[in-house]
């Protein structure tokens, strides 16, 4: 990408404007789309300095501007420095978040759009590297699983081909699942990369913690981006206007962050599991996610210890005190066959 090689320049030149100091640096919630950066938006939004819109998605047509190869060097041409060009393009982007934000009655502002996770390093060449982005990351099948289900609900609008997307990258394939899974893939590397370059600038959010602990993540989270966690926030969420615009429509539905939308993907057959498996389970590792191993014995066999587990002489109370108390040898064999698929 040309701003990786050119952000040393450009650096230079968008920190001449002086428009940007630490406590009020733009943040970015990036993230695969349906792995909780609406969320993310929302409690960001509800603190009383940050606005935090709906998606935007302008600066995808800002990035395509600013790579095409006629625009620069046609610029440079007729007299104007790509130094000078960047700094046009960056005040573009204040003016109109700033306006938004004037509006919202906020002093800073915080940007949610999943898709620009494929543009990291344009958005910190943009502005010289004084902003933050905000890694959201979730599990694998259910943040798949996830946009399998809005596909079919009809709740969104892109569906499994975004407006950066082509079969090349995700090879050709009718199988909604499968597609999914290299979406969240893709995007994980691009995320890992762009962190492991410029760790300084990131802070990962992984939405199984956030619902789990939500206090304890999101005063990290505020504090990575130099707020406070104001008291009763995280109470506050839901019970504040967070404006319209592109999001996850279902989360208006919800009243309170919810810790047990985790661990859908476990209902998934092995066959489903054997296919997914080798697309997801590398960045699985990456984020620190379990790998996703199948059991050789497979659901029969260890169904057959399951029956002999209840009827296990050492815990009459039936599989679960089997399994808390001292198990005999098809016990130890279950659970070990269950955690496998699990």
């Amino acid at each position: 990408m040309r701003g990786l090689a050119k952000s040393s320049r450009s650096r230079a030149a968008t920190r001449s404007k002086g428009t940007t100091t630490a406590d009020t640096f733009p943040v970015f919630v990036l993230g695969a789309p349906r792995s909780g950066t609406t969320l993310v938006r929302w409690i960001l939004d509800t603190h009383s300095r940050i606005h935090c819109p709906g998606e935007t998605r302008f600066l995808l047509a800002l990035r395509d501007f600013y790579e095409s190869p006629h625009t620069v060097p046609n610029l440079t041409a007729l007299g104007m420095t790509e130094a000078r060009l960047i700094e046009h393009l960056r005040a573009l982007v204040l003016a109109i978040m700033g306006e938004l934000t004037a509006k919202a009655g906020k002093s800073r502002w915080a940007e949610k759009t999943p898709y620009y996770s494929v543009l990291p390093n344009f958005i910190r060449t943009l502005f010289g590297g004084e902003c933050k982005f905000i890694i959201v990351i979730r599990h694998a099948l259910d943040t798949a699983l996830s946009m399998v289900n809005a596909l079919e609900e009809k709740l969104w609008i892109p569906g499994l081909r975004m407006v950066h997307e082509t079969d090349q990258q995700f090879g050709l394939t009718d199988i909604p699942l499968l597609r999914a899974a290299r979406i969240w893939s893709s995007y994980c590397e691009h995320l890992d990369a762009f962190r492991s370059l410029y760790p300084e600038c990131c802070f990962v959010v992984r939405y199984e913690d956030l619902v789990a602990h939500p206090k304890r993540v999101a005063s990290g989270m505020f504090e990575f981006i130099g707020e406070k966690l104001e008291p009763g926030l995280l109470e506050a969420v839901f019970r504040s206007d967070h404006g319209g615009g592109f999001g996850d429509p279902k989360i208006r539905r919800t009243r309170s962050i919810e810790s047990d939308r985790t661990g859908d993907w476990k209902s998934l057959s092995s066959g489903t599991l054997k296919v997914v498996s080798p697309i997801v389970n590398a960045q699985l590792a990456v984020w620190g996610y379990p790998k996703i191993e199948l059991s050789r014995a497979g659901p029969r066999r260890a169904g057959v210890y399951r029956n002999r587990v209840r009827r296990c002489p050492r815990a009459p109370g039936g599989l679960d005190a089997a399994q808390a108390a001292r198990p005999c040898w098809a016990c130890t064999v279950y659970r070990r066959l269950t955690r496998a698929t699990t």
